[in-house]
């Protein structure tokens, strides 16, 4: 549980995963060191402020045009195929005191899977909120599987962006970033097949497998 974070997970001592737009809600993400291109720091070093603190970060050529049309990350999300999906930057961070292990290959589809995230229960009242007091786990399967995105039978609450998808061996996948509901299934490139249940995930590739697991 040390390596939790609400809308975070360590990978490695002083590298953090999350979804993009969690970071970009709150103000303290450097845009253009994340649109664009598919990116890793270390083979193409970022320009800009701040850009630096990133060891991997995804893109799309979409998320450029959303930044010039101040479209909102989450609908920007929204308008990319899951395969294509981006949300998803591995950052530093002070020193964690343990980690979740990244899973040397990618899920299968019937691969059984667990979702970790703290959602926001917006129903309930702040003192409601904190007394249940941990994340909420819940499991399913891997659906789909296409490029970086996968689609899973996991439930997961609006909140719980930036959580882990996790294996049976607790071996982190990848990072949650979306929960389907009717206007995404009827509306944009998620596959209409999907439940309102169901949720998108951001797969680690292998290239960003092989820089966390060296960081690692």
């Amino acid at each position: 549980m040390d390596a939790l974070g609400k809308h975070s997970f360590a990978v490695a001592p002083t590298w953090q995963a999350t979804a993009h737009h969690v970071l970009a809600a709150n103000g303290s993400f450097p845009y253009r060191c994340f649109f664009e291109s598919y990116r890793y720091a270390t083979d193409a070093p970022f320009n800009g402020p701040g850009c630096g603190t990133m060891l991997v970060a995804g893109g799309h050529p979409r998320a450029t045009a959303c930044l010039d049309e101040a479209v909102s990350m989450s609908r920007c999300a929204d308008q990319v195929p899951f395969a294509e999906a981006f949300d998803l930057v591995v950052q530093q961070q002070p020193p964690a005191p343990d980690y979740l292990p990244i899973a040397s290959t990618a899920p299968s589809v019937g691969d059984k899977v667990y979702v970790v995230g703290w959602p926001s229960f917006a129903w309930l009242s702040e003192t409601e909120r904190e007394a249940l007091g941990s994340p909420l786990v819940s499991s399913g399967e891997v659906l789909a599987v296409q490029g970086r995105g996968a689609v899973i039978s996991a439930a997961a609450s609006d909140g719980s962006s930036g959580g882990p998808l996790l294996n049976e061996r607790g071996e982190a996948l990848g990072v949650l970033y979306t929960r389907i509901d009717d206007q995404r299934a009827q509306g944009t490139p998620t596959p209409t097949w999907a439940r309102d249940s169901d949720a998108v995930v951001v797969l680690f590739d292998a290239e960003t497998r092989r820089l966390v697991s060296a960081a690692q």
